[in-house]
């Protein structure tokens, strides 16, 4: 079973408020044990909760689920739908405001997607920032999933009056 974890759930905002509240329930505890784990329910999910991929190369069947505290939600689909590999670049902006002021950060961000035979469908299941980790582990998982490396090209629909 191969596993790759994408990132958390919510934004960082929201882990700070999860954190805070985490704090404020310790305090809690003196005054309301109800209370107190109410605030430990609402607060952990937000800094705990991530979204992974994995692949089980055994049944050949894979699933992007999210995980809150141990419980996974996600379902399984099958790898001999998609009958290809490719490698998409991506550019992620960032935007920062300020009274005025603004910056914008752009990263290139790479991912390995499984494709189906027209290139409509695709599935992420690796991602990276780094293009050389992204080509090791694409060659890697073609082997492992027996499938070829194709550049993206999805195949136009012909239309017919």
């Amino acid at each position: 079973m191969i596993t790759y974890r994408f990132g958390r759930i919510f934004p960082v905002t929201f882990i700070f408020i999860g954190v805070a509240l985490s704090i404020v329930s310790i305090y809690a505890i003196k005054e309301s044990y109800g209370l107190s784990l109410l605030l430990v329910f609402i607060s952990c999910p937000m800094f705990f909760a991530s979204y992974s991929v994995q692949i089980d190369l055994k049944k050949r069947l894979f699933r992007e689920y999210s995980n809150y505290i141990g419980y996974c939600s996600g379902n399984w689909k099958s790898i001999d739908d998609y009958k290809y590999l490719c490698i998409l670049a991506f550019n992620q902006v960032t935007l920062g405001q300020s009274r005025g002021n603004s910056t914008q950060l752009k990263d290139k961000l790479y991912h390995i997607c499984l494709l189906t035979d027209n290139h409509f469908k695709r599935q992420t299941i690796f991602k990276s920032e780094s293009l050389n980790e992204v080509k090791e582990k694409s060659n890697t998982l073609a082997d492992l999933l027996q499938k070829d490396i194709v550049s993206y090209s999805p195949k136009a629909k012909s239309r017919k009056k």
